[in-house]
């Protein structure tokens, strides 16, 4: 069984860090000016440019895309301020009737023969459905078939599906060193220390694993893709992803990932080629947020536009779909057009918020009509605190 660390919603990361909230609330806009938003005014914007880390004011007139010098970085750091770092995972749960009707045979497989492998069938279609604490019952009542290190791993993925990492980790810890090297507890292992961040350790757990699954040489190579991405090892990134485009042709995640690395490496050019390759294979919200970051990057907004709506199409829930949107059309002076994407981007994701609100300060300060309509829509959308 995969480790499935591309499962885990991490829409806190995804939806784009953002420069801190201002210390005091702006008042309301006073008297604005009946100056269309469309008029030739040039209004000092913040730069969303996750290449820009500092948040520093850019000046953009007209929607020409005047720029200060390139500001190049690299790391965790730039990685944090992306719109895709990682893909968002948005699942209905099923009704009651569907959800009854899908346990069944997997509760039937199990008492008819129980072993481990019936077992963590079950465990783990209760997990994907977040019944956590259902899926941590059966594990104790079915305690005497397993091992002790299956015993644990099973302990340890109910609580990294839960948001325990550390309890995970100290679960497994409790084990004997012989147990440790299990291949069930190397993958839970991975699993936590990669929600705690620790990706040095993920990687070693994981590559341990690879050691002892001889028979499946493929099966973890887009995990490892994933977490030599996120701790930015670009040489690693460019020998084991790859691998996994060659492996698993018709996945469209190691190009995404590929893609990721790319672009923080600053090659636009050649991150988009990837992120479309990825939209090809599966027309995914990850790939074309992604793809629409790539082309904000290089001011291309015409194309970024086209991209995050895309994406916002394939998701409806993506809220950094809707702000890559509101954002680019921002950048080209349309705020009219922008407004309704900064109002559903935050009642989608409450920290988009603080872009919401970067957006309006300057047009406030222009004194353009339109600010005080953004100024309102902050307001339902959870104030200017």
């Amino acid at each position: 069984m995969g480790i499935c660390l591309v499962c885990i919603n991490m829409a806190h990361a995804q939806s784009g860090s953002t420069s801190p909230a201002p210390t005091s609330a702006p008042s309301a806009p006073s008297s604005p000016s009946s100056a269309s938003p469309n008029q030739p005014v040039q209004v000092t914007v913040p730069s969303f440019n996750p290449g820009n880390p500092q948040g520093v004011l850019q000046p953009i007139q007209n929607g020409t895309g005047a720029s200060a010098p390139p500001v190049v970085v690299s790391g965790k750091y730039y990685e944090y301020l992306s719109y895709c770092r990682q893909p968002l995972e948005f699942k209905t749960p099923l009704s009651d009737a569907d959800f009854s009707m899908a346990l069944e045979p997997l509760k039937t497989a199990f008492n008819t023969k129980k072993t481990f492998l019936n077992l963590e069938a079950v465990v783990d279609f209760l997990i994907d459905e977040s019944r956590t604490r259902e899926a941590r019952a059966y594990v104790i009542d079915n305690k005497s078939i397993l091992t002790v290190p299956q015993d644990k791993a099973l302990q340890a993925r109910i609580l990294n599906a839960s948001g325990k990492y550390r309890d995970a980790v100290a679960v497994l810890d409790s084990i004997t060193d012989e147990g440790k090297n299990d291949l069930l507890v190397l993958v839970e292992y991975s699993q936590a220390y990669r929600r705690l961040n620790n990706l040095f350790e993920a990687k070693s757990a994981l590559q341990d694993a690879m050691k002892i699954d001889k028979k499946n040489p493929n099966k973890y190579l887009l995990d490892l893709c994933i977490l030599e991405t996120e701790d930015s090892n670009h040489g690693e990134v460019d020998k084991v992803c790859p691998k996994v485009a060659k492996a698993f042709p018709k996945d469209y995640l190691a190009l995404v990932y590929m893609g990721i690395s790319m672009r923080e490496r600053l090659n636009y050019k050649d991150a988009q080629k990837l992120f479309e390759r990825s939209a090809q294979i599966e027309k995914n919200e990850f790939a074309l947020t992604c793809l629409g970051e790539v082309f904000y990057l290089q001011k291309n907004f015409g194309k970024a536009i086209e991209s995050f709506k895309s994406a916002g199409a394939v998701e409806p829930k993506s809220g950094r779909a809707q702000l890559g949107a509101a954002q680019s059309l921002y950048q080209l002076l349309r705020y009219d057009e922008a407004l309704p994407y900064y109002i559903k981007a935050c009642q989608l994701d409450k920290t988009s918020s603080t872009r919401f609100r970067e957006a309006q300060q300057p047009l406030e300060a222009a004194k353009l009509k339109v600010s005080t309509a953004y100024y309102n829509g902050i307001q339902k959308c959870g104030g200017l605190r």
